[in-house]
């Protein structure tokens, strides 16, 4: 979300087109029924003092320090940290590992922001394009998905950073730059909203719960849908975000579970693959429902994720991973 501290507008009371205020941002998010948001201008941090004056009046709605670091490479969000950090990363100068480490040693998490944007002249540096010496293991999560000018996904970007064997939660976006524009995408507060799995309603406990896989992003905006998974293999179990140790050929038992998602269908995916799950896939009439399948898996590392579509194919919610012997 961007706001007037950085390139951020929406109309004035005349209807010109003006910095938009950060107090409009959170209004919207409030009347939407957010939790949380992180507020992520461009290389800013003089919104913070203003998150400062906020929160104790929206005391309904975490605000969380984030923002968006934009280079050269692509953009990515940092979360937690209202410190300076210095991103100006470029050859034979500051690199992007160091930028890293100093977020991590400051407590904060970082994301990798809309991966599979277009580059080049379309967007100088949205597209994520960085050095091959990154250290791919400094970033907590990807924005699988991003609601900015056309909803669009990175999986793509993401399965192939998980194939590398690097552990990463899936987030989603928003991507506002306008904190008045009614419900529903392109670019509304709200779409997508990523849930996290958290013991409270804290900073800390928010970043933990992304450092911990323990998120799926919905793109419908509901605040009452939801998607979990587990799968045990012998003695060995994990949930979503934890890593299953399965010996090659051992059946691995799947639990899906969802809730409010009426009619939609549940796919599991093995290494990119969906694989076949047992009928009934589909969630039935109640509130709940319980998906259930048994597979088997080969030697190596692996992950599984889960998918709930609409009956024609359109994405609803999408899991972070479930790792197979990846290490802990």
């Amino acid at each position: 979300m961007h706001t007037g501290h950085s390139d951020g507008s929406c109309p004035s009371q005349s209807g010109r087109k003006v910095p938009c205020p950060l107090f409009l941002s959170v209004q919207t998010a409030a009347a939407r029924g957010l939790d949380f948001i992180a507020t992520t201008d461009h290389n800013a941090d003089s919104q913070y003092n203003a998150m400062r004056e906020l929160q104790p009046y929206f005391d309904r709605v975490l605000l969380i320090p984030g923002r968006e670091m934009t280079t050269f490479y692509g953009h990515f969000n940092i979360f937690g940290v209202t410190q300076f950090v210095d991103y100006r990363a470029i050859p034979g100068g500051l690199n992007l590992n160091t930028v890293l480490l100093d977020v991590r040693s400051k407590g904060g998490i970082a994301s990798i922001n809309h991966a599979e944007a277009p580059g080049g002249e379309a967007c100088m540096g949205c597209r994520w394009e960085p050095s091959s010496n990154l250290d791919m293991s400094l970033f907590s999560a990807v924005e699988v998905i991003n609601g900015g000018q056309t909803m669009f996904s990175s999986a793509k970007f993401w399965d192939a950073q998980l194939r590398q064997g690097y552990r990463l939660a899936a987030v989603g976006g928003s991507d506002s730059h306008n904190g008045t524009n009614p419900p529903g995408p392109p670019g509304s507060i709200g779409w997508p909203t990523t849930a996290v799995k958290a013991d409270e309603l804290s900073v800390p406990a928010i970043l933990r719960g992304v450092r911990a896989g323990r998120t799926f992003v919905d793109l419908t905006a509901s605040h009452d849908k939801a998607v979990d998974f587990e799968a045990d293999s012998g003695a060995s179990r994990a949930q979503m975000g934890g890593t299953l140790h399965i010996a090659a050929g051992s059946p691995v038992h799947v639990k899906i579970s969802t809730v409010a998602c009426t009619g939609s269908v549940v796919y599991l995916l093995l290494d990119e693959q969906e694989v076949p799950v047992e009928r009934p896939n589909r969630a039935d009439s109640s509130s709940s429902a319980i998906v259930e399948t048994t597979l088997t898996i080969g030697r190596g590392r692996h992950w599984l994720r889960v998918e709930v579509r609409e009956p024609d194919g359109t994405l609803m919610l999408m899991s972070s991973p479930l790792y197979v012997n990846f290490p802990d």
